[in-house]
This record gives C-alpha cells, sequence and structure tokens, in this order.
C-alpha cells in the first residue's frame, strides 16, 4: 500500500510540475503596447518572452478583418525576443495574435491590441 500511496503521490507532483511550467511563460513587453493609441505606424512589431519559446503564428489583424503581411515565418528556434518590420498600417485598431510553443512543449495563444490614428 505504501508503494502505491508513494507512485501516486509522485504522479502528482510531476504532473502538477508540468502544468505549472508553462504558466510561468508571460509576455514581458512588446512594442506596440498593448492598449497603445498611436500617431503614426509603428517602426516595427515586437515581443519579449519570460523564456524562450518558439513562435509557430503570429497574425496581425485590423477590425475589419484585414490581415496585414509583415513577413512573419514559423521557426524552429526557440528565443525570448521576436521583431518584425512592420509595413504603413491605415487608421485602424488592431490585434496582434500569437501561439508560442514553451521549452516543455504546450502550445499557448495571447494578443495584444494597439489603434493607429
Amino acid at each position: 500500500m505504501k508503494v502505491l500511496t508513494t507512485i501516486f503521490v509522485f504522479i502528482g507532483l510531476v504532473w502538477t510540475s508540468s502544468n505549472f511550467a508553462h504558466d510561468d511563460v508571460s509576455l514581458l513587453s512588446s512594442s506596440p503596447k498593448h492598449n497603445a493609441m498611436l500617431m503614426q505606424t509603428p517602426d516595427q512589431l515586437h515581443l519579449q518572452f519570460s523564456q524562450s519559446v518558439r513562435l509557430v503564428k503570429v497574425s496581425l489583424k485590423s477590425t475589419d478583418g484585414e490581415t496585414i503581411q509583415f513577413g512573419f515565418e514559423p521557426s524552429g528556434d526557440a528565443k525570448t525576443n521576436h521583431q518584425w518590420k512592420l509595413p504603413k498600417l491605415k487608421p485602424a485598431t488592431y490585434q496582434v495574435m500569437w501561439t508560442i510553443l514553451g521549452e516543455d512543449g504546450h502550445a499557448m495563444n495571447s494578443k495584444i491590441g494597439f489603434m493607429v490614428h
């Protein structure tokens, strides 16, 4: 019985620590900043994460549904800083949506928004 209890405790600890491992990844900063109101198109899109991540998808869309192409290509390289040059954006509200893979292989999605006047 003690062996079974030990096994269950071990499995519980492993499962808990692997679940919390992907929660440690967060967006430290972005340019443009979330909810920024800009008078002109930002020069670049920059995302900085708390840990090295692989970006598997990044999209930029205006609220009218237009998808903006900016040169994102998925890469197998994990890093904390990711950046791309942005084309001229028309006045609108935009959302940047991304999917990352953490070091544990867990996929996470998030987004930020900004406005260009």
